[in-house]
């Protein structure tokens, strides 16, 4: 049996979103206080909680499986999501409680199939309170011209879709599974 890395990986994630629908995304990665990591990306045509969604995905994917994470985001939509309604909704088949169809489905189950494979631990955190590594991941998520997309991503798009298939076949809990990459989505990696 592979044994964890003792070493405990902190995620700090924050998304944003103008009134114009321009919305970017922001990580920051912390091993023992110190900064080791950052990323953030951007859309044109977006919301606040798919940047929220997509600050945590991007976290889970630069990850390895045998890494202890805690992920922090001011995102309740977030963290009540993938803690306490995901399973709602598979059990509605992608419904609401009041028979809507979930938004966001298409993140909600890439993140699903990520927190499945790595196991972290969700901590809502409140937001600009002074944390200087949640601070940083709302400050990646608003500037800056973004960079072309590195290759520091772990997981790939390839690898999240043969764990879907698998979890289709295996339990049932999928009915349709896209992965949610546009071509306008970049990585910063400083």
């Amino acid at each position: 049996m592979k044994q964890l890395n003792s070493e405990k990986t902190e995620i700090y994630c924050d998304g944003s979103c103008s009134k114009k629908g321009i919305g970017g995304w922001g990580v920051v990665i912390v091993k023992e206080g110190k900064i080791v990591n950052e990323y953030s990306g951007r859309n044109k045509k977006t919301t606040n909680n798919r940047m929220e969604l997509q600050a945590a995905i991007q976290s889970l994917k630069s990850l390895s499986k045998d890494e202890r994470v805690v992920i922090y985001s001011d995102s309740q939509y977030v963290i009540n999501g993938i803690c306490k309604w995901i399973h709602i909704w598979q059990k509605r088949k992608w419904k609401t409680t009041k028979g809507m169809s979930v938004l966001n489905r298409d993140l909600w189950e890439q993140l699903y199939l990520l927190n499945k494979l790595l196991r972290p631990q969700w901590q809502w955190i409140r937001g600009h309170i002074g944390n200087i590594f949640h601070d940083r991941a709302d400050e990646l998520g608003r500037v800056n011209e973004p960079k072309p997309l590195e290759s520091n991503i772990k997981i790939s798009d390839k690898k999240l879709e043969k764990l879907a298939i698998i979890l289709n076949e295996d339990k049932g809990y999928l009915q349709r599974f896209k992965i949610y990459t546009p071509k306008k989505y970049y990585l910063n990696r400083r």
